[in-house]
Order: C-alpha cells, then structure tokens, then sequence
C-alpha cells in the first residue's frame, strides 16, 4: 500500500558554504515547519518523482539568496568554453569517439554514439553521487544524518518564467 501526503509549502536553494548554491538539491519548508531535502540533478523540466530526504539539522539558516551565483554564471561559462576548446586542440578527435568515419559506417557510427551516450551517463552518475556524498559529509560535521522519506512530486511549477510557462 502507498501511502500519499498532500503538503503545501514553499521550495528553495540551498547553500552550504554561503557562497555557491548546492546544485542538485533543494529545500522544501511545509506549512507546518518541517524541512525536506529533494534530490534533484537535472533541470528538465518533467512532473516525475524524485527522492526526498530528512535530517534532524535545520536547514532554514542556509537557504540561498536569489544572486548568489549570477555573478560567476558567465565567469565559468567562459572557462568551460576556453578549456573545452584547448583539450579538442591537445587531444585527436580519433580518442573520444573511436575512429573517424570516412567511409559511412552505420555500425562504426552507431557504436561511436552509444560510447558517448554511456560517457555522459557515467559521468551524470558520478556527478549525483558527488553531490550527495558533500551534502552527507556537511551533515556529518554538524552531528545529523540523511534518511530517505520516499519520493515526491510537484503539484504546481517549481518557477513560472516570463513567457507564462511552468518549470516543473
């Protein structure tokens, strides 16, 4: 049997060092005052569950300012860009993608994207894994652990942008 809760409240960021907003977590504060952390490490926008957590530690002192990242938004953007460009120039395309197709090859082809489709999973794996294990050590250090509730879903849009469209 599946027990369901209907809560109102309200979502926000969280940051744990004052400086940077903890991507891939938010912070839900019901009505009623209780605190839920919901793990979430994309931003598509879709109306499926995610994991929601629980600790004893209030979480209420490090919710994130509205700016908080807009200044370094472009600053890492433009590293990313400028290091992205410069391994393409060390490395031979040859290595990420296996050998160059020259000759239309469907399998060589279809082999090559499900590399980088595998590459990108991994990696999305290991970025979820990493933030959760800050987030478990930054409860640590303040005597709390992370228990898992179950799985929530929005019953209205996380944000409205300008053009009237919910994010979910």
């Amino acid at each position: 049997m599946v027990n369901m809760y209907r809560v109102k409240g309200q979502v926000f960021n969280i940051t744990l060092n004052d400086k940077v907003v903890q991507k891939g977590w938010y912070l839900i504060m019901t009505d009623l005052g209780q605190e839920y952390l919901v793990q979430r490490n994309y931003s598509l926008s879709s109306k499926r569950f995610f994991k929601i957590y629980q600790t004893e530690y209030s979480l209420y002192n490090h919710i994130a300012d509205r700016g908080l990242n807009s200044t370094k938004r472009l600053t890492n953007l433009g590293i990313a860009i400028m290091l992205s460009a410069f391994v393409r120039w060390l490395t031979p395309f040859e290595l990420w993608l296996g050998p160059t197709n020259h000759v239309a090859s469907l399998v060589q082809g279809s082999i090559n994207l499900l590399i980088l489709v595998l590459v990108l999973l991994i990696s999305f794996f290991l970025v979820s894994w990493y933030r959760k294990i800050k987030l478990k050590n930054f409860l640590r250090e303040r005597n709390a652990d992370l228990r898992y509730t179950g799985k929530v879903r929005s019953l209205t849009s996380l944000k409205t942008v300008k053009e009237g469209i919910g994010f979910w």
